[in-house]
């Protein structure tokens, strides 16, 4: 795979971090997020198209078609427009 970054969105995870503490809770089948790719560690935009319990929610990212994948909730965070923007 290329080394192809221009779609991720680059974010201070530590501003991130205060957030994790509440917002998972809130997280709902069609929500807008940020969520974090297992290959290669980088947060992209992402809808949720599922939930799986408590701990796992079925993402669709963006930019990269129709392919679903199941990521913890620890790795997805909502995502409000003026970060998408």
């Amino acid at each position: 795979m290329p080394d192809c970054k221009q779609h991720s969105v680059y974010v201070n995870i530590c501003c991130l971090t205060i957030c994790f503490l509440f917002i998972h809770s809130s997280l709902s089948v069609g929500d807008l997020c940020l969520s974090k790719f297992d290959y290669d560690g980088l947060w992209y935009k992402a809808t949720i198209v599922d939930t799986h319990g408590d701990e796992f929610l079925e993402v669709m990212y963006d930019d990269y078609g129709e392919a679903t994948h199941a990521v913890e909730r620890e790795n997805v965070i909502p995502l409000t427009a003026s970060i998408g923007e």
